[in-house]
Parts: C-alpha cells; sequence; structure tokens
C-alpha cells in the first residue's frame, strides 16, 4: 500500500521556491529517477530545477529531516537507503497507528465519512488491476478518509510521517499479483466493520492489510538484493 500524502517544508521561512523545490524533488525519489545512495548535489539540482540555490538547499534540509536524504561521508546528501530493519521498524508502528485509527474511525466515523468509503469502494471495483495509478490515488484516498475519521490530528501526523520513508521502496504493493482484489477486499471488511461501530474487527482487519503490505514490501527488498548480488 502507498499512501500519498503532501509535506511541503514547514519552517516559517519557506518560501514557494522552496515548496516548490521540495515537490518536485520529492516526486523524483518517489518516482525512482533518484536511486537509493546517488549524491544531491545542490548547484546541479538548482539548475535543473531553474531557480536559485537558496530555496534548494531549504528543500533538501526538510527532504534530510523527512528521511528521504541523509548524509555520506565525504559525499553530502545522497538519497536515503532503506534496508529490511528499518522497513520492519517502520510496520511495527505502522501496525500498531493503523489499528487505532481503524479502531477510532469505527467509533466516530461520519454517515457522510462512511458513505465517501463506499463510493470510493465502488470506484476501486470498477478500476483495472493493470491501471496501477489510479489504484494508488483511490487508496490514498480511502485511507486519508479512514484517518481523518478518527479525529485525532496528531495520529494523522504520526501517520502520514511514516509514509514518507516508504517511498524508498521501488515500485507498489499494487504491482505484486494478486494485491489489488486482495487489498479491495479488505478495504470492504474494513468499511463493514466502521459502519456497524465493531471496532474489535476494524482494528483486526487494519492489522491484516498492514502485514499483507509488509510481506509484499520485504520480498521486493529481498528481491533487489538478490539482483544486485548477481
Amino acid at each position: 500500500m502507498g499512501v500519498r500524502t503532501e509535506r511541503p517544508p514547514t519552517s516559517r521561512g519557506s518560501t514557494p521556491l522552496a515548496r516548490q523545490a521540495y515537490t518536485r524533488i520529492r516526486d523524483a525519489i518517489e518516482r525512482h529517477q533518484y536511486q537509493p545512495g546517488e549524491r544531491m548535489r545542490e548547484a546541479d539540482l538548482a539548475k535543473s530545477l531553474g531557480i536559485s540555490r537558496t530555496p534548494t538547499r531549504d528543500a533538501l534540509k526538510q527532504l534530510e529531516v523527512e528521511g528521504l536524504l541523509e548524509a555520506a561521508p565525504r559525499r553530502g546528501l545522497v538519497v536515503a537507503t532503506l534496508d529490511q530493519q528499518h522497513l520492519t521498524e517502520i510496520y511495527a508502528l505502522r501496525d500498531v497507528l493503523e489499528a487505532l485509527a481503524a479502531r477510532l474511525a469505527a467509533r466516530q466515523a461520519s454517515e457522510a465519512e462512511i458513505s465517501t468509503l463506499r463510493a470510493n469502494l465502488e470506484r476501486q471495483a470498477e478500476t483495472s488491476s493493470d491501471d496501477i495509478d489510479a489504484l494508488i490515488r483511490l487508496n490514498s484516498q480511502f485511507h486519508n478518509t479512514v484517518y481523518r475519521a478518527s479525529r485525532n490530528r496528531y495520529l494523522v501526523d504520526a501517520l502520514h510521517a511514516l509514509q514518507t520513508p516508504l517511498a524508498l521502496v521501488p515500485g507498489t504493493t499494487y504491482s505484486d499479483p494478486g494485491r489489488p482484489a486482495q487489498a479491495l477486499r479488505q478495504h470492504q471488511r474494513l468499511v463493514d466493520a466502521i459502519e456497524q461501530r465493531d471496532q474489535d474487527q476494524a482494528e483486526a482487519v487494519a492489522r491484516e492489510h498492514m502485514r499483507d503490505g509488509e510481506r509484499i514490501r520485504l520480498q521486493r527488498l529481498a528481491d533487489l538484493a538478490d539482483e544486485l548480488d548477481r
């Protein structure tokens, strides 16, 4: 699963150009136009973006704070590498927080939010499993609606923050054979639980959903490691 979120530079001094640079660099990282370990030269990026170095520097600092970039000895900032241990740690938290969001949504979701989730399910069901981009957008909308229904802004912020480093894993869980259909079934069960105000069931489905996503991403990292070793 990949829930896309917009997290522009948050400092009070951030400028429109810094926000633009942040968005464009982050999008490029998410699309894997920059590979893990690749050096991010401020001057080269500023030139390619067509903006000055100061907003580019601000954007790079924010991306470092979020974990998409990291400092490397004698190389400066590089695209961060996400290994299996990091991924396991992220999902250990996501498992708990997604389950909490689902439980709170089952307690507090409005009828309008439940209707929105139902409409999203219909669009998911009508979307071809080959249309990965559309499925990713619908998945993001679905989960963001569940998050909002939790009525806990700190929980929502924490969930969005945990999504950021997952951009470093190539591809998406929806590329895995059978995942679109599996995710849709789990989404349907989650909405049923929310509508029935069954908090325990909502939590259980959310945990199942996360663990299946973790399994797919861990396998993807293992496959990539095998390819590099050949």
